[in-house]
């Protein structure tokens, strides 16, 4: 924002004209997108995320209780918690767990596909309590958490970067074989709509044909018949 005003401030108007688009997408790009959920008892929220296999996925998570201000407040405003379950592209439980407070869920995502994740929140029982709300940060960070491939490995910085070097090109040739195999099958999917209109359409034109010929062929029967011909 202050690189924003800057620009706004210094240059005169026509350069601003310019420089002001370039100005908003630097913005864009330096803000990390989020999500804020407002749930209340008995409710669950589903999201999904598209990746490909083998992607270590990091959801950063933040809960807040909502509180009737009219109301006494709970004591154990600290026993509350959201119950995290990822599915798999097959519908199998990849990840099910509570978390309290805020803090960081880690998945890696085992097929390529649709992997959809629903948070349950969990109330202490307390009439003041109306809701939760739920800030999430949610991004595809890679393949491995490197800070524990160091430890466990015991890795100097120029042997970790190199594996991240190669960890990086594995993941954009995975990233990009799962788009290609999207590509085909929308194309598939696409020529199969497509030959089933042009068949429908070439059905409906014969019909209309048909129709027309036998109403012109009962036409002429009936001048015949009547003698108009």
């Amino acid at each position: 924002l202050l690189y924003l005003l800057t620009c706004t401030r210094d240059l005169n108007v026509e350069m601003n004209a310019l420089i002001f688009p370039f100005c908003f997408l630097f913005l864009a790009a330096t803000v990390q997108p989020s999500i804020y959920l407002k749930v209340r008892r008995n409710e669950h929220n589903c999201f999904q995320n598209d990746v490909a296999s083998g992607i270590l996925t990091q959801i950063t998570y933040k809960l807040e209780l909502l509180v009737d201000t009219l109301k006494k407040r709970p004591e154990g405003q600290k026993n509350f918690s959201m119950t995290v379950v990822i599915y798999d592209p097959g519908n199998e439980v990849q990840l099910s767990r509570a978390y309290k407070g805020q803090g960081q869920v880690y998945y890696t995502s085992t097929l390529s596909g649709i992997h959809k994740t629903c948070i349950e929140p969990n109330f202490p029982d307390s009439s003041a309590v109306t809701g939760m709300k739920i800030s999430l940060d949610i991004k595809n960070v890679g393949s491995r958490n490197y800070t524990e491939v160091a430890i466990k490995e015991k890795l100097s910085d120029l042997q970790l970067k190199v594996r991240r070097t190669q960890d990086q090109m594995r993941l954009i040739i995975s990233r990009q074989r799962y788009a290609d195999g999207r590509e085909r099958r929308f194309r598939k999917t696409t020529d199969a709509i497509s030959l089933k209109v042009l068949l429908f359409g070439l059905l409906h034109v014969v019909t209309l044909l048909t129709i027309g010929y036998c109403q012109l062929r009962s036409m002429k029967n009936y001048f015949i018949a009547k003698k108009l011909v």
